[in-house]
């Protein structure tokens, strides 16, 4: 367990990196470039939906765009519980 805040990096003494929007896309890089993949893959199916004309393409697409929605909900919900299980072990660490 740290005793002292001195054991801790000080964010001042990190630089410009660790401050405003640099900061939360160093930290969050990974879930940002799931989330911007999902959120081009549903684009696509939408749009891809609405140039068809064929009624048999315009059923597989909409089951694509819904596989992309359950797809996404599932890896936000999976990254959800990572983060819990990573804040819970970080907190039983400290407390040792």
């Amino acid at each position: 367990m740290r005793q002292f805040d001195a054991d801790r990096p000080n964010r001042a003494a990190s630089g410009a990196a660790t401050s405003g929007t640099e900061g939360f896309v160093e930290r969050n890089s990974f879930p940002i470039k799931v989330a911007a993949f999902y959120a081009v893959a549903l684009a696509a199916g939408v749009l891809a939906r609405r140039v068809v004309t064929s009624p048999d393409a315009e059923i597989l697409l909409s089951i694509a765009v819904w596989f992309t929605v359950i797809f996404a909900a599932c890896t936000a919900l999976l990254g959800g519980v990572v983060k819990l299980v990573e804040a819970v072990q970080r907190r039983r660490h400290d407390y040792e």
